[in-house]
């Protein structure tokens, strides 16, 4: 099965993580949420991510943004290669650039 996503633009993305808040009763204030947009670059799986710790109150958006990076490197840096020596190895971290730093 395959699931197709797409980037958010940012208006896309605004709107996406402030009606999320509203449904769950919150009121974050509008220059976090811009931020968390910025640093997030409207990918949808970290937004989701965003606004579910925010909600579970795990933090401010810069902790969960933090967060967010950290979880994408670890997990980053656990995932098998294919055709490294003896057929399996480790992703280094030099290829992981944190959402918003402009790395495609």
């Amino acid at each position: 099965m395959e699931v197709r996503t797409r980037k958010l633009s940012r208006g896309e993305a605004l709107n996406f993580l402030e009606r999320g808040f509203a449904e769950a009763g919150m009121k974050v204030d509008r220059e976090k949420v811009e931020a968390a947009v910025e640093e997030l670059d409207g990918i949808i799986g970290w937004l989701t991510y965003c606004g579910y710790l925010r909600v579970g109150e795990r933090g401010d958006l810069g902790r969960v943004v933090e967060e967010a990076v950290e979880l994408a490197r670890s997990e980053f840096e656990s995932f098998p290669l294919q055709g490294s020596a003896g057929g399996t190895g480790s992703c280094s971290s030099r290829w992981l650039r944190a959402p918003g730093s402009g790395g495609g």
